[in-house]
């Protein structure tokens, strides 16, 4: 499943207050990202696939693998340094 991923993502909840503040962050940086939905029937596969048990998580894949930066805090101090 990780070889899928295959561009910057963020797994995350449509209603959650954490998913949507990582949300702004990766916004006010200029960050594009695809959104996987937990509450969505194919996103629910992914991240449960990947062993998500909590979002928002940040997807960043890379030649050394795939990278989780995990709440809306890391992913804006991530998004901050890009």
């Amino acid at each position: 499943m990780n070889n899928e991923i295959k561009e910057l993502s963020l797994a995350s909840l449509r209603n959650c207050p954490h998913c949507h503040t990582a949300k702004l962050f990766l916004k006010k940086y200029h960050i594009v990202y695809k959104e996987i939905l937990w509450d969505d029937p194919e996103g629910e596969k992914t991240i449960e696939a990947l062993g998500i048990e909590k979002v928002p998580v940040l997807l960043v894949p890379s030649e050394k693998g795939l990278e989780k930066i995990e709440g809306e805090k890391a992913i804006g101090d991530w998004a901050r340094s890009q």
